[in-house]
């Protein structure tokens, strides 16, 4: 517990330290990415922050397979995350990186994650019950999962300060999964629970940047990074399908698009026009639409996933107790 919360304190202090100059740095680029309209000027690929304090936080704290691990994953998809920022802001490729290599490294990167695995059960929560799947099936599932935490991670990221928040929860529930019922000091808890409170501190010094009015965005850096950290921890933990719960206002936002574009489509193909169920998706999207603050919409949403994290957590602890 005590090389958590020193992870916390260190990522805290270093993302403060970093945020002012690094905000400054991509200030002065001029091929920096505006990304709307209506925040003319702030750059993105402020999600370098969160990656290099709450790596830098875990492997000062606790060096060890399971932060060896996280910080890869960290690294890795932020690194993923930076190049189709880079690309998107040098303009020179609309879409920034490529598909499919964007895909391949994806996929490279999950495949080496399941080579160190240990186990492939996988454990269903709330009933108690083990499944073993075997190798080729638990591999596929770790890459739905991983990338779906991806895909989700950077949905969600639409408004000033909204996905930072939420990975607050997110690794509140880590912690909590680390702790209760087991042996502390025990792999890979000790890992799990240090690399939560590297990214919350990382998180929480970001936001002093990111909180509306934003003065940088974390871009694909961060949130590719944070969806890959968070769903790392998790397999870590053995407790792969508590994610959806623990990060319940990403599922939402995927959802929202999911049915949108699903409804859109058929309705076209039906009625020669496509309709529409939302105002306008990412889900958030459509809050403010109808007049809800940028405050006022990730206060709404943090509560939201607060409760059903809460819930989920108080049920899956006297389950396992």
């Amino acid at each position: 517990m005590l090389r958590a919360i020193l992870a916390f304190a260190l990522a805290l202090i270093l993302s403060l330290a970093w945020g002012g100059k690094l905000i400054a740095y991509l200030r002065s680029q001029p091929w920096r990415r505006e990304v709307h309209q209506a925040k003319q000027g702030t750059p993105s690929m402020g999600g370098i922050l969160i990656v290099t304090s709450a790596v830098v936080a875990m492997l000062v704290c606790q060096p060890q397979r399971e932060t060896f691990i996280l910080s890869a994953a960290l690294i890795g998809f932020g690194a993923i995350g930076f190049a189709d920022d880079y690309l998107k802001a040098l303009g020179g490729r609309k879409g920034g990186f490529k598909a499919r290599w964007k895909l391949l490294a994806q996929v490279a990167l999950v495949g080496l994650f399941a080579l160190v695995q240990q186990s492939t059960a996988v454990v269903v929560p709330f009933v108690n019950v083990t499944w073993q799947m075997p190798a080729w099936a638990y591999g596929a599932f770790l890459f739905l999962l991983v990338l779906g935490a991806c895909n989700a991670a950077n949905i969600t990221d639409g408004v000033d300060g909204l996905l930072a928040s939420l990975t607050l929860i997110a690794c509140l529930a880590l912690a909590v999964m680390s702790t209760v019922g087991v042996d502390v000091p025990a792999r890979p808890n000790a890992g799990v629970l240090t690399f939560a409170g590297a990214l919350m501190g990382a998180c929480v010094g970001f936001l002093r940047f990111n909180a509306h009015p934003a003065q940088v965005f974390m871009g694909d850096t961060g949130s590719l990074a944070i969806g890959a950290g968070v769903a790392t921890a998790a397999v870590l933990l053995k407790q792969e399908l508590m994610l959806p719960f623990i990060c319940f206002v990403w599922v939402v936002e995927t959802l929202s698009v999911m049915i949108q574009v699903v409804y859109f489509q058929t309705t076209k193909r039906l009625y020669g026009e496509g309709r529409r169920i939302f105002r306008r998706t990412p889900i958030h999207h459509a809050f403010e639409l109808r007049g809800w603050s940028e405050w006022k919409v990730v206060g709404w949403f943090c509560a939201v996933g607060a409760l059903v994290a809460g819930v989920s957590l108080t049920v899956w602890v006297f389950q396992t107790g």
